[in-house]
């Protein structure tokens, strides 16, 4: 777990210095996901969806979030979407 509280460490200084960049914004979200913090993951998805609606990586991590509440239809929606913007491997895989 330390190489993860350092990621989370270091993307949190990022995100003070600039509270808007939307990758440090993705990590934090990751890695909330990946602890299964899942205030500090909502949270981050809630700012994720203003800084960038449209962006993939957003639909993809909304697309997780829908599939962990059991909403497997906006899951697909969301991931579908995300493909449709970003047509590759990585969207479809994910």
């Amino acid at each position: 777990l330390g190489k993860l509280d350092a990621a989370r460490g270091h993307a949190r200084r990022a995100v003070a210095l600039d509270e808007n960049y939307l990758p440090s914004r993705l990590a934090l979200a990751r890695l909330a996901m990946l602890t299964n913090e899942k205030e500090e993951f909502d949270q981050q998805l809630a700012k994720l969806r203003q800084l960038g609606p449209e962006n993939p990586d957003v639909l993809l991590l909304q697309a997780a979030s829908a599939q962990a509440d059991g909403d497997l239809d906006g899951a697909r929606e969301f991931a579908a979407n995300a493909y449709s913007l970003a047509p590759s491997t990585g969207t479809l895989v994910a």
